[in-house]
């Protein structure tokens, strides 16, 4: 188990990493291809065209990029916003985790054992439960 100087070290580290965090934005990329049919009944596939989705009050909203170079910033920033998520994830437990050492009396003070357990009951040769 961590001690609390270690938590609190930790916490500030990944307070200094959120501050430095640039651009960010939610969603993915994907590459689209479409298929098109010509006269001669040939497929011709063309592609890729980058796709951003992302959410919008529920719904998923799409939009195709005009170029590689727009692609590449968008994909900088999604994992830009990923990285945040964790950080605030690792935040999150982190800061629980201080919590849990700084209460009333210390860590010593929290009880982590599991509830017991109802006894089993073993059937007795006759048929009858006994504890």
């Amino acid at each position: 188990m961590a001690t609390l100087k270690r938590l609190m070290a930790r916490k500030n580290e990944i307070l200094e990493q959120l501050s430095g965090l640039g651009e960010m934005r939610k969603g993915s990329l994907v590459e689209q291809y479409l298929e098109a049919t010509k006269q001669d009944g040939t497929v011709v596939r063309r592609g890729p065209y980058m796709l951003y989705s992302y959410k919008e009050k529920g719904k998923t909203v799409s939009r195709r990029l005009p170029d590689s170079m727009t692609a590449d910033r968008y994909r900088t920033q999604i994992r830009e916003y990923r990285r945040f998520e964790r950080l605030c994830e690792e935040l999150a437990n982190t800061s629980q985790q201080i919590c849990d050492w700084s209460g009333p009396h210390g860590h010593d003070a929290i009880s982590l054992r599991k509830k017991k357990r109802p006894r089993a009951f073993k059937k007795k040769s006759s048929g009858k439960l006994e504890p």
